[in-house]
């Protein structure tokens, strides 16, 4: 299309700010169209490649936008590429690179090409691609080559921006749509523990105040009062005396800055040095917030780069959001409402039972293998060391359940929590009783892939309270040296010392046998997919095994408890 035609494009649509590059023979040519009351200015211009400046936030530095139709010829694309590379070198502010690309992001060359321009792919949301070999969206030959790459600093500065595939409609590319900022309405947000509270001077005072409170009843209760009394003073806390932490930054580097321009003296030197010591530690707590959001366990000593753990935070949520979905019938919903009906209905029935009665006979070919011997090894009360030492042993700050507290919370803050902790761990192993408070489970909603689109693109993940997972733990170990006994030995996973590569070579020997094998009678090779086979099992059906193979009616008894009180 060359410049007059889209001119007159523009003037037919009644737009009076406009700009273009014309075509080049028959290939190329970019229209770029903005209303009126939006801050926009044309920067450059060249390659297919028209370059924008503009304000998407008055609170927020301008964005670099690139609205680019890349080329499909190798020579040209080259050119584009290195302008492109040749912005990232030299930008110090939010840049996004939006239109249709013409690259391949499972392609080496093309993250390639990304990567060494520090962008990285902003999703999307609606179909799996954006160009269809028809015009009608049924072409058998599909790819995604419309999309937005966003740098760091945009990611940052923009954190909810949204990528829309749009219907398509008498072309071969779908229309996209870059929403910066999609608003949700207020979401009730769970209390969790920071471990960057560990490092502020009035975090113990704080806890113990509110951990020593008086309260009466069971060793269990008592815990769960803690719990509720420490969340809510710690949320008060977090609110009045913590504060924001980009506010404190600001404030101590205004402090900073006027303690310069005093006159130079002992007692300005000494407040410059303890400025800048609580300008240190804010930084430490600002890397540690966003590097446990972030949830990122490969750094382990670094510099303060928050903007590093910043923009992963925000990816990692961005990749865990569902906003929309297919149900069975193939319609798609972006409503939150109806989002959480499709996945309530899915996941209530794929875990309901189906087996109302299992007769004992089920278990008559299941040996006994643990003897009375061993009653006692499996019901012994445990003691102070053995938790504590449950709890060293466990990830310190992987996502807390309903109490919010994770076991790096108990680890660190032991002396004052952790006798309450002990007693309640050794309660259980005395009553048999768990309270349904410790066994309340938030559902995690896990993508399987990159972009999840129907329910079963999900796996639940069950985010358990750190007094349950200690007490399963100890169950847990008590079994371990046992499990050689009690599993099959051609069962190969999951056991320490065997290894599910034998399992692959004995099938590969098999099939080896078969395919050589001479003689009129033929054999027959069944491959058997266990759906769910772990995580899908009858409540009786685990306890009739564990009495079957011997385990104390006791032992039993606790794990009912911790499977039947969720």
């Amino acid at each position: 299309m060359d410049t007059n035609i889209m001119i007159d494009f523009a003037k037919s649509l009644n737009f009076t700010n406009y700009d273009c590059i014309d075509r080049e023979g028959l290939a190329g040519g970019l229209l770029l169209l903005w209303k009126e009351g939006f801050q926009c200015s044309v920067h450059e211009k060249s390659n297919n490649i028209i370059n924008v400046l503009s304000s998407l936030h008055p609170a927020k530095q301008n964005v670099l936008i690139s609205f680019m139709h890349g080329s499909t010829y190798s020579d040209i694309k080259k050119i584009q590429w290195d302008v492109m590379s040749s912005i990232s070198d030299n930008i110090m502010q939010p840049w996004i690179v939006i239109g249709d690309l013409n690259v391949h992001l499972h392609t080496l060359d093309s993250q390639q090409k990304i990567n060494e321009c520090g962008l990285m792919d902003l999703g999307y949301i609606g179909r799996d691609f954006t160009r269809s070999s028809n015009k009608i969206g049924t072409g058998i030959r599909t790819s995604r080559i419309d999309m937005a790459l966003g740098n760091q600093q945009w990611c940052s500065d923009f954190p909810n921006a949204r990528l829309y595939h749009l219907v398509q409609a008498g072309y071969d590319h779908y229309p996209i749509m870059l929403q910066t900022d999609k608003t949700t309405k207020n979401i009730w947000i769970p209390f969790k523990f920071f471990a960057m509270w560990l490092k502020h001077a009035g975090f113990k005072n704080q806890l113990k105040i509110a951990w020593n409170t008086n309260t009466r009843g069971s060793p269990g209760h008592i815990l769960i009062e803690k719990h509720i009394s420490t969340r809510k003073r710690l949320s008060c806390w977090n609110k009045i005396d913590f504060g924001d932490i980009d506010s404190n930054i600001n404030a101590l580097h205004d402090q900073l800055l006027k303690l310069q321009n005093e006159p130079v003296s002992i007692t300005q030197h000494n407040c410059l040095n303890d400025t800048n010591k609580q300008l240190e530690m804010w930084f430490d707590i600002k890397t540690e917030f966003y590097k446990q959001k972030s949830g990122d366990k490969f750094v382990v000593d670094m510099d303060n780069n928050s903007r590093y753990f910043h923009t992963l935070a925000n990816r990692r949520m961005f990749r865990k959001n569902i906003d929309c979905l297919y149900d069975v019938h193939g319609t798609w919903y972006d409503n939150r409402k109806d989002i959480a009906n499709i996945l309530i209905s899915h996941f209530s029935s794929v875990s309901c039972s189906v087996i109302n009665q299992i007769h004992d006979e089920v278990f008559d070919i299941i040996p006994t293998v643990i003897t009375n011997e061993l009653s006692e090894f499996f019901t012994r009360i445990s003691t102070v060391d053995d938790v504590f030492q449950i709890v060293k042993d466990m990830a310190s700050w992987c996502s807390p359940g309903l109490h919010g507290f994770q076991a790096g919370f108990y680890h660190v803050n032991w002396d004052i929590v952790g006798n309450d902790i002990v007693q309640a761990v050794q309660s259980f192993f005395i009553s048999g009783y768990m309270p349904r408070e410790f066994n309340k489970t938030y559902l995690s909603l896990i993508p399987k892939t990159d972009k999840a689109n129907y329910p079963t693109d999900v796996r639940p993940i069950g985010l358990c309270n750190t007094i349950y997972k200690i007490i399963s733990k100890i169950l847990a170990n008590r079994i371990k040296p046992y499990l050689k006994k009690i599993i099959s030995p051609f069962q190969s996973a999951f056991v320490l010392g065997r290894a599910i590569q034998d399992n692959i070579i004995i099938a590969h020997e098999m099939i080896h046998t078969m395919k050589h094998k001479e003689g009129n009678t033929g054999s027959m090779d069944l491959k058997l997919d266990l759906s769910k086979a772990f995580d899908m099992l009858e409540w009786p059906f685990i306890l009739g095994m564990l009495k079957k193979l011997g385990f104390p009616e006791k032992f039993c008894k606790y794990i009912e408890q911790c499977i039947s009180t969720t």
